[in-house]
């Protein structure tokens, strides 16, 4: 659940993991708060797994030219609205 909250925002943005952390205990809101203090059911975890993906591998480079294709007609509207 933290990284979800924020963690991987940390470590992806570069952030300072110390500061907002001393910032999110003074804002919160807490993780006892979002979770009622309960621990969460095991089977919700594992529901939420199956349907986002989060435990499966990475594709790693294997699914790049295919998100290429859906990408590109985007990527080139977006280059001739600038021109």
């Amino acid at each position: 659940m933290r990284l979800i909250l924020g963690e991987n925002a940390v470590r992806f943005l570069g952030l300072d993991a110390a500061k907002v952390n001393e910032i999110a205990e003074r804002v919160g809101p807490s993780i006892d708060w979002i979770t009622g203090g309960a621990d969460i059911d095991p089977n919700l975890i594992a529901h939420f797994g199956d349907r986002s993906g989060y435990l499966k591998p990475a594709d790693g480079r294997t699914r790049l030219d295919e998100i290429d294709e859906l990408l590109r007609p985007d990527l080139q509207r977006l280059t001739s609205s600038r021109r």
